[in-house]
């Protein structure tokens, strides 16, 4: 294979009748020393598994640890759902069996009207905190998002659509279909990409920075860049690309190849390749574990899993659906078996019925969300790439200044990783990060006492939101404790 040159106080899972505005159920006395400390995080424990009835009803929450248990019951009453997706890590939107769609958020147990949309619709891609809903019929793509909505009328069919960062993707259904890019300023909207696809398989990442397409012939990836359309990295694949998937930390593309069939790694930025197995049928679908322990597979002829740094597939039973099976941790899974939701442990290829788990939509959910404002002074981590002097403080009160023009660095969002008097650890912290593909910034600036500063940031990204997806990231793969800013700007 060649390559060429990628709200609000934070709330606590001891939800009752109160909190909830109505009559969820508190946990049991036993089972608060487990749940109450859940804040908004990167660690299994501080997520939460939300299961939405699919005939309709009142969500619940379950440990990770113990997903046959429920430490929360909502109070508001959900329709028939059709199809659901996460909107970010705190929210979910649902297709409801009439059409309508609805946003949900279980923090706060509401339900919010966001459109209303024909029979014939259903779920396109999904960056960070923004999901595509197509309206086949009406041909207009709606993109929902945390705290907005918005609709984008077509001109032409389209087979898929996706929000990017500050505009939206769509696949024509066109032969061959083409791939287009339209960036909005304001009530503008300027198309920046317009290309010829070589198969239906597009994938957006890098925090929709970047998107991925099979290129005319189908035996090569195209990386374009979504903010001018600009192509940054092709790959040759050397096989028929059947479908595409992005890592949890959307530095590796995941990538099955026909004759013979393969699941194949590429790297986003090395933009080098390498086969992690062949399989005895075709690959049709794939999904990376949540926490990025596993690859999901669906062949013609089943299902299977490829645990990290395995090469052989793992066959598994169940069905598969847009949210199982899910991985969890420590080789556990939950597979769709004969509309029974049933946990697969190392060693247990039957595992057991959850109660009451079906039917049912599963869905990993970030509990207690920290305040979206900046935190001055987070719980400090040190990590292991810094020397005890280098160790994370707090940020300091005085203005930034930088060591010069050089330095200045573009404005925007960051998420802050070290912060020391010494360069050297936060140097070499930053290296690290930017061998793994994360855009780094060393910032030198002093404080009210003339002490010189220097601060470690990945960035810069275009919205808070994104910010804290990448500072998400950081710790579930590196355990840092990143905090969110703003520089250029209003902080």
């Amino acid at each position: 294979m060649s390559s060429t040159a990628a709200k609000s106080v934070g709330l606590v899972l001891l939800l009752c009748g109160s909190a909830c505005g109505g009559s969820g159920a508190a946990p049991a006395e036993d089972e608060s020393a487990t749940t109450s400390s859940l804040v908004v995080g990167t660690t299994l424990e501080e997520w939460g598994l939300l299961t939405v009835p699919r005939g309709g009803g009142r969500a619940d929450l379950r440990p990770m640890a113990d997903p046959d248990s429920v430490v929360w019951t909502g109070s508001t009453d959900l329709p028939v759902i059709q199809d659901l997706r996460p909107l970010g890590d705190l929210m979910i939107v649902l297709l409801a069996e009439d059409g309508r769609v609805l946003r949900y958020d279980p923090l706060a147990d509401q339900i919010e009207q966001v459109a209303s949309l024909s029979h014939d619709a259903g779920f396109g891609g999904v960056a960070v905190s923004a999901v595509a809903v197509i309206d086949f019929e009406s041909q207009v793509v709606h993109e929902i998002s945390t705290g907005y909505e918005s609709e984008y009328p077509l001109d032409e069919a389209v087979s898929w659509a996706s929000p990017v960062d500050g505009g939206l993707a769509v696949l024509t259904a066109s032969d061959p279909p083409r791939l287009v890019v339209t960036r909005r300023t304001g009530t503008e909207a300027e198309v920046v990409l317009d290309v010829d696809a070589g198969g239906q398989s597009v994938l957006v990442t890098a925090w929709g920075q970047r998107i991925v397409l099979v290129g005319p012939g189908g035996q090569n990836l195209q990386i374009y860049a979504t903010d001018d359309g600009t192509l940054v990295g092709e790959v040759d694949m050397g096989g028929h690309v059947r479908a595409l998937a992005a890592s949890p930390s959307s530095h590796e593309i995941y990538v099955s190849l026909d004759d013979p069939p393969r699941l194949v790694i590429v790297n986003r930025f090395g933009l080098s390749a390498r086969e992690v197995t062949e399989s005895m049928a075709r690959i049709e679908e794939l999904r990376p574990e949540t926490f990025g322990g596993a690859v999901f597979i669906r062949t013609v002829d089943g299902l299977g899993q490829i645990d990290s740094g395995e090469t052989v597939l793992r066959p598994l039973t169940g069905t598969w659906r847009s949210d199982l099976p899910l991985g969890l941790s420590s080789g556990r899974t939950i597979v769709l078996d004969d509309d029974e939701a049933r946990l697969l442990t190392v060693g247990d290829a039957n595992g057991s019925v959850l109660a009451g788990g079906a039917p049912a939509w599963w869905v990993p959910l970030r509990w207690n969300p920290a305040s979206a404002t900046v935190v001055d002074r987070p719980a400090a981590t040190t990590p292991a790439e810094l020397q005890p002097q280098d160790a994370p403080v707090g940020e300091p009160d005085g203005r930034y200044q930088t060591a010069g023009d050089s330095n200045a660095g573009r404005a925007g969002h960051y998420a802050i990783v070290a912060s020391a008097r010494q360069r050297s650890g936060v140097a070499d912290l930053l290296a690290t990060l930017a061998d793994g593909g994360y855009p780094t910034r060393l910032q030198r600036f002093s404080d009210e006492a003339g002490s010189i500063w220097y601060r470690g940031l990945v960035g810069p990204y275009s919205t808070r939101g994104r910010a804290q997806a990448a500072a998400r990231q950081l710790q579930r793969e590196h355990d840092l404790q990143a905090w969110v800013t703003e520089l250029g700007g209003t902080r």
